[in-house]
């Protein structure tokens, strides 16, 4: 029972906690790279808060999806993925206005492809963490959970060296 409630209490927070500080980084980056500054909201510019929030309240889906629903959820994954990706079309073609001048829409499609990306990865990655530590193998929920942060932080170093 404990191991149930503890694996779940793992898994959600590694997918929420773990990844949302993350996510911004490799975020903050792709914008650095490419000369562009996300903002705080209220400021001018593409709003940093907002799609934060998104991509938390997103992961805990994913993991409840594939925790309840198995393989099946891959679906509802990928028609939320796609319900996402039609809202944001108008924005990927005319791109986002900042102070000094506009953000091309394939910087700002690009961004959220892989913030996306992410998300799934890490709603992934904690939703095997909860079999793992069910299963008794504690050693390999945190070598997956270990792996993806690894993966994100190779990630942000190659970013950081490619400007």
């Amino acid at each position: 029972m404990y191991r149930l409630l503890a694996a779940h209490l793992i898994g959600y927070g590694y997918a929420t906690l773990v990844a949302w500080p993350l996510i911004t980084m490799i975020s903050i980056e792709m914008w650095r790279v490419r000369g562009l500054k996300r903002t705080p909201r209220g400021a001018s510019g593409p709003d940093l808060l907002t799609p934060q929030v998104a991509g938390l309240i997103e992961r805990v889906m994913y993991v409840a999806a594939l925790d309840f629903l198995g393989w099946g959820a891959s679906f509802l994954i990928g028609s939320w993925l796609l319900i996402k990706a039609a809202g944001n079309w108008k924005t990927w073609n005319e791109g986002v206005q900042l102070d000094k001048g506009v953000a091309p829409g394939r910087a700002v499609y690009q961004s959220f492809l892989v913030g996306s990306g992410l998300s799934v990865v890490f709603a992934f990655t904690g939703f095997q963490i909860i079999n793992l530590i069910r299963a008794g193998f504690d050693l390999g929920a945190a070598a997956a959970g270990a792996t993806a942060i690894l993966a994100v932080i190779a990630l942000w170093v190659g970013l950081a060296a490619s400007k």
